[in-house]
């Protein structure tokens, strides 16, 4: 016996035989739950459901009964995980302070963590690292010396602080940091940066009454700002600050940098001194000088910067690749052309008999400490964040490649205290701001370096420079350098290519790409990587709204729902609409979500719903118009009754004839009822119905043509059906009793198929309800029945997105369309609870899965196969903010099944 709406029984949800009466509670949501009394209904029609129901679970391959979500939950023990809340977070907090009790083995491991050295040293494998190390570490020196000197132009130190940067800092870096490969030193772009935000400080302070600040010293604040800032962010744990740096945006970002490195390098190449740039745009405007002034070039500069150059790429291009795969080694190239580039110019006299530029004077020893001038730290913190965070992006990217291609954990946040712990300490010794070079950390790593040992030995052959060989490079020309930057360039430029890849890959990435790459350019470095955030953050934000949407249909036999547009194999499920949305809901893309919905359901129940309105006005328009001619005929005819004019027979007649033109024309004088109710109660309800029934046939077969359909389920139910009918036929009478009236058992077999409706006497007072046509309030097709939700793909949803579903299931239930909803994660869930979603919409209308959602939904249109009492009732106007619900469809206590 099928169970009252309302009950539930988890039992009945995973039943043995998979009776449709006794799991349909479980499967329905509980407003339009089935009320079926067993004297409802005879045995036959009972095990003709029963034997379709279990028809349509094997083809969906589904070996139990469907569950809500309600009875998912209790069948298999869920409960929610407790949270804490504020106030207990923070007076556990406070009792653990109170009661605090660090163990030795607690003291190491904090100790080990923020000095990662006290760690790997005393566990390094001598035999196995060293000749490794020691390799590595003499390798990056080598090319650690021309870079440094090269670079330290790029910010306007000199050449000698180079070699600074490649000693302090590193010995820094050795004890905190967490990377075991990356070469701390300068890098081209973040040198850069500081030598621009440098600059400023002495165009605004350099000619103070009361110092007179040189380019050394505002470096030196301006690192220090930026090892303040990293500092700030590690303490805070905003490691994870790396993210808002795309790959794409860094690319573009680089390779934007790469075209302000060379154009601060032409000067050197040419041999000729180039004014610095302020007005907008600044990099236009350095081009455009050097084109108006080559003229005035240095020729012999100009020879010995291509010739440099040329041997460089000869080099880098045809001998490394074919030497590498001999020796893991490279060739020094970069300290060869150093060396020769020192010795020619001191044999010919460069400096003095052809004006060719060198670094000068290169002091012996180390530097004294020295505190960079901290009254100027105000006016450098705004320019310093930005740098700040494009060293620890590079640094950190480089870390996390090499430490997931070897296997070991890194700490962002770590390594963002030991940045910042390098550079305030370097700041003290007149050195720039420091990131982990790519192509020196690459050579570390492939020549066998295993830990930072490599750094160490590389720092002590540089402090071997710095006492003894500095002044033998009084005489290098500038121009070499320059050379050395602009071949080192060629890999920044190569990620061009990446423009191709992300335009083939991604349009939004590409436009993150090129926005980047322009702004940083036309405008500037900083303001460039400022707006390629932005973008990235609007192009973020603009996937989430327009986030991956579809209808689902399930693959026949199998129980897979998929794309319906993108399988061909998928079939839509003929009355039931799945909609499958794979991104957060929120407030930001409600009306996206709304919109795309509407669009790919093809309905707009708003719309909808205010059409209906139109149509019903205009009905009871014209009833009214009907019905005034009747009454003045009636009227007529009563006055004629006191005359003498008409008496007898022609009274009669003219009775008659009044109350037939009555009956055509508005059918006032028989019944009022609805036109979905076929009833053979007189001529004119006959022929009504056959009009209706006409065009209702109409619509539906243009929306079946245009809709792709799967009849699949139905032919099962159907079949099914018509074979139990047959069965129980054979040796019984041909006639069956449904609440005490005799139906011809062979008309009823006859009649029952998807799509039409039986075919029972008028006097019976029965009807079945159609399943292949779903009709609104006014009597016109719907395209579907159920509309289900698929949450799956939802992993956050607020409040908005909460209210916005409230109101779809308002929308929809106007026009007779059910919203259900399967596969809930547990953050909608949780936010549902929060926010009484269940006290606005029933619980039985949640699935954990599509699956089970979409067997509810058949086991139901299954049902509606059975015959109903007719109700007499008429059409209702109602306005927008009414619910046009048939109130017979939501009373439990109704006679019989009401399903629509």
């Amino acid at each position: 016996m099928m169970k009252k709406d309302g009950d539930s029984d988890s039992e009945s949800g995973c039943c043995e035989t998979v009776s449709a009466y006794s799991g349909l509670s479980a499967a329905v949501p509980q407003d339009v739950t089935v009320s079926f009394e067993e004297s409802d209904t005879s045995d036959i029609l009972r095990s003709s459901v029963n034997k379709a129901a279990l028809g349509i679970m094997s083809s969906s391959g589904l070996d139990r009964c469907p569950l809500t979500q309600q009875e998912f939950l209790t069948s298999y023990a869920y409960h929610e995980k407790k949270q804490a809340s504020v106030m207990e977070r923070t007076k556990s907090a406070v009792s653990t302070g109170m009661n605090f009790k660090c163990s030795k083995e607690c003291l190491l491991n904090n100790l080990y963590k923020r000095v990662p050295i006290f760690k790997w040293l005393p566990e390094y494998d001598f035999k196995s690292n060293m000749l490794g190390d020691l390799i590595a570490g003499i390798t990056v020196a080598v090319m650690h010396i021309p870079q440094g000197m090269a670079y330290a132009m790029l910010s306007g130190l000199p050449a000698v602080n180079g070699l600074y940067m490649a000693f302090f800092p590193v010995l820094v870096y050795i004890i905190f940091g967490s990377s075991k490969h990356n070469s701390i030193g300068t890098f081209a772009v973040v040198l850069l940066m500081t030598g621009t935000v440098s600059l400023e400080l002495m165009e605004k302070h350099g000619s103070s009454h009361l110092h007179d600040y040189t380019i050394t010293q505002t470096v030196a604040l301006v690192t220090f700002a930026v090892g303040m800032w990293q500092m700030i962010m590690g303490l805070l744990r905003l490691g994870a600050l790396s993210v808002l740096l795309s790959d794409v945006l860094v690319s573009g970002f680089t390779t934007g940098a790469a075209v302000h490195v060379l154009t601060s390098q032409l000067k050197g190449i040419f041999g000729i001194t180039v004014p610095r740039q302020t007005r907008f745009p600044k990099l236009i405007r350095t081009h455009w000088y050097v084109l108006n002034h080559l003229k005035e070039s240095n020729v012999v500069a100009l020879i010995v910067s291509f010739v440099t150059m040329f041997i460089l790429v000869i080099n880098n291009d045809f001998v490394k690749p074919r030497l590498a795969r001999r020796c893991s080694v490279p060739v020094p190239i970069e300290l060869i052309a150093v060396v020769g580039g020192t010795l020619l110019s001191y044999l010919l006299n460069l400096n003095a008999e052809y004006k060719v530029p060198v670094i000068g004077e290169v002091p012996t020893g180390l530097p004294a400490p020295e505190s960079p001038p901290l009254e100027l730290l105000h006016d450098a913190l705004a320019g310093s964040i930005v740098i700040a965070v494009v060293a620890y992006t590079t640094s950190y990217s480089m870390a996390r490649i090499f430490a997931r291609r070897l296997n070991y954990a890194i700490d962002a946040n770590q390594e963002l205290l030991a940045l910042g712990l390098a550079n305030i300490v370097g700041s003290f010794f007149q050195c720039g701001p420091v990131a982990a070079s790519l192509s020196r950390s690459l050579i570390q790593e492939s020549v066998g370096g295993a830990t930072q040992i490599a750094s160490i030995v590389s720092a002590g052959l540089i402090v071997i420079v710095l006492l003894f060989l500095g002044p033998l490079f009084e005489p290098l020309p500038r121009c070499i350098l320059s050379s050395i930057i602009v071949v080192s360039l060629k890999g920044m430029f190569l990620q061009l290519r990446d423009l191709k890849q992300a335009w083939q890959s991604s349009k939004l990435d590409a436009m993150i790409w090129v926005a980047t790459f322009l702004s940083v350019v036309i405008v500037d470095i900083d303001y460039g990587l400022a707006i390629g955030v932005a973008v990235s953050l609007i192009t973020l934000l603009w996937r989430n709204q327009h986030a991956y949407a579809c209808t689902l249909g399930e693959i026949p036999r199998t129980g897979i729902f998929v794309d319906s547009q993108r399988f061909d194999a998928a079939d839509e499920i003929h009355n039931i609409k799945i909609f499958h949305y794979g991104a957060g809901l929120h407030f930001a893309n409600g009306d996206h979500f709304r919109e795309v919905l509407f669009d790919m359901t093809g309905l707009d129940p708003v719309k909808w719903h205010e059409q209906a309105i139109k149509r019903l006005k205009r009905a009871e328009k014209l009833r009214l118009q009907s019905r005034a001619p009747s009454a003045a005929v009636l009227t007529t005819s009563g006055d004629n009754s006191n005359g003498d004019s008409v008496a007898g027979s022609g009274g009669a007649a003219a009775a008659a004839s009044a109350a037939a033109a009555a009956n055509e024309q508005g059918h006032d004088t028989c019944c009022e009822r609805c036109p979905l109710i076929w009833l053979n109660c007189c001529s004119f309800c006959k022929a009504r119905t056959e009009k209706l029934d006409e065009a209702s046939k109409g619509a539906t077969e243009k929306f079946l043509k245009d809709s792709r359909v799967n009849f699949k389920d139905e032919s099962v139910v159907s079949s099914t059906i018509r074979e139990t009918f047959e069965d129980q036929q054979e040796g019984t009478n041909s006639s069956t009793e449904i609440r005490g009236i005799k139906i011809d058992r062979r008309s009823l077999s006859a009649g029952v198929s998807v799509g039409d409706c039986l075919a029972l006497p008028g006097s019976t007072g029965l009807r079945l309800r159609r399943t292949s046509i779903h009709v609104d309030t006014t009597g016109h097709p719907l395209p579907f029945r159920y509309l289900l939700i698929d949450l799956s793909g939802i992993g956050f949803i607020d409040m908005a997105g909460v209210k916005l579903f409230k109101s779809l299931v308002q929308d929809y239930d106007r026009i007779n369309i059910q919203v259900l909803f399967s596969g809930p994660t547990e953050p909608v869930l949780h936010m549902f609870r929060k926010m009484s979603f269940s006290d606005e919409v029933p619980q039985q209308r949640f699935f954990p899965t599509v699956q089970d959602a979409v067997m509810a939904c058949k086991r139901k249109m299954l049902l509606s196969l059975v015959v109903l009492p007719i109700q007499s009732h008429k059409p209702v106007l109602h306005t927008v903010d009414e619910a046009v619900d048939d109130e017979n469809s939501h009373n439990p206590d109704a006679d019989g099944i009401v399903l629509d």
